[in-house]
């Protein structure tokens, strides 16, 4: 990954119905929706406003907004001089209790209690820490078995929870 461009982000797709997709989103209109699983949207570039329950704001680069089921949101470029980027996470439920049972038994429950949806920032070392930490490119094409598949999936969402 070239720091600070972004430019060689690997993007990861697999079944969302398998616990875990991951995607860079460049300059996409994102009309209002909710999700049955949850959505982490981590700004990579800044040219966009987000909505979330009602509230609109403009993120900064390193920030990270951990969307709830019960959370709507929307987003749409501020103009067309410069694209957006943003990294989406997407984890099933039972995976996302999963991964905050095994950080701190209660941290599920505040999560969904909570009256807005965890936010927070990382900083230009902490983004590209964890740009790397989410290219596991090479254990898909390795993993023949589903075990490393399920371990690498459990990975990347104890490593995003745990940032929180």
């Amino acid at each position: 990954m070239k720091t600070g461009s972004y430019g060689e982000i690997h993007i990861t797709r697999t079944n969302t119905a398998d616990g875990y997709y991951t995607a860079v989103n460049k300059g996409m209109l994102i009309p209002l929706e909710r999700h049955e699983h949850f959505e982490t949207v981590i700004t990579l570039k800044n040219n966009f406003i987000h909505t979330v329950n009602g509230v609109s704001f403009r993120p900064e680069v390193g920030d990270v907004v951990i969307l709830r089921p019960q959370d709507c949101h929307s987003a749409y470029p501020i103009d067309d001089t410069a694209e957006h980027i943003c990294r989406d996470i997407y984890i099933n439920q039972r995976l996302f209790k999963d991964a905050c049972d095994y950080i701190s038994p209660t941290l599920f429950v505040r999560i969904m209690t909570s009256k807005n949806p965890p936010s927070f920032h990382l900083d230009e070392s902490e983004l590209a820490a964890f740009e790397q930490s989410v290219d596991f490119s090479y254990l898909y094409a390795m993993a023949k078995d589903y075990e490393v598949y399920k371990s690498v999936k459990r990975i990347v969402a104890c490593n995003l929870i745990g940032l929180y």
